[in-house]
Order: C-alpha cells, then structure tokens, then sequence
C-alpha cells in the first residue's frame, strides 16, 4: 500500500455474518473469502461504484463497494455490510 493508500486507511468491521469479499466491485466476481459478524479488515480508499446488489446486511440493494486489503491484494466488499470501527 502505497503512502497515499495509507492515509485513507481505516478498519471497518462485518455487520453481520457471510459478508462476501470479492475480486471485483461486482456480484458477478469471483468470492475469495468471508467475513463473520466482527471480523476487521483494512478499508484502503473510498467506496466505489460497482456492480449492483440486491437487499444485503437489513439494507436495500445498491451499487457501492469499498476496497478492502485481503492480504495484499485490493478486494472488494459491499458498503452497506461493514462499518467503522470507533
């Protein structure tokens, strides 16, 4: 990650259980692992505009995804299932 990346880091955490991180911000990408409700990740820049998504996490479907650092590698979750961790 580069300096710039790290200045937009933040942890964010799994709002529920099954939150899917994927290769790309879409629903048609590969799935590369889970989150569990709780479970933290590194958040690497702003949410994204995807691919859409039907009601995930108590939400309404939408099209944001946020970038995520999966062991190095720029992934991707859906925004509504992960918040900040405070």
């Amino acid at each position: 990650m580069s300096e710039t990346d790290k200045s937009k880091a933040v942890w964010v955490e799994a709002v529920e259980d099954g939150v899917n991180i994927r290769t790309q911000p879409s629903t048609d990408a590969t799935i590369v692992a889970q989150m569990q409700r709780g479970d933290r990740i590194i958040a690497t820049g702003d949410a994204v505009d995807g691919g859409a998504y039907g009601p995930v996490c108590g939400q309404g479907g939408g099209n944001w995804w946020l970038p995520v650092d999966h062991f190095g590698t720029i992934r991707y979750v859906t925004w509504v299932c992960v918040r900040d961790v405070v």
